[in-house]
């Protein structure tokens, strides 16, 4: 990358009394403090916290209960389903025409179903 050695960054420099110094290509991994130690020390220590947390599910378990009855319920029942707590399984409920219906009878209407 060359935009920090063009002229407005180096007149910006000179205008707050900023010495500049460039490294040359291949030296960055040697001259930079970063590169040198400091980048890798912290990918070594956030590694394993990573990890963690991939295997835990507790955060999945805490994401799933912060979301409301009255969503879940809701969204089932915009689906097309009602939830009935005496059965067992959802049951179709008949849905008030809702914006978008016809876009999607329109798509089913390209559809070829096969009977099974």
């Amino acid at each position: 990358m060359r935009a920090h050695i063009g002229k407005i960054v180096k007149a910006h420099c000179a205008k707050r009394q900023i010495g500049m110094c460039v490294i040359p290509g291949g030296m960055t991994p040697y001259l930079q403090a970063g590169d040198i130690g400091i980048y890798k020390s912290f990918k070594d220590n956030i590694g394993p916290l990573i990890d963690a947390w991939k295997r835990s599910d507790q955060w999945f378990r805490d994401a799933w209960r912060a979301v409301p009855n009255s969503v879940v319920a809701t969204s089932i029942t915009r689906a097309g389903f009602s939830v009935n707590a005496r059965a067992s399984t959802p049951t179709l409920a008949p849905t008030p025409t809702q914006q978008g219906d016809d876009e999607i009878c329109d798509a089913f209407d390209d559809v070829s179903l096969i009977d099974q």
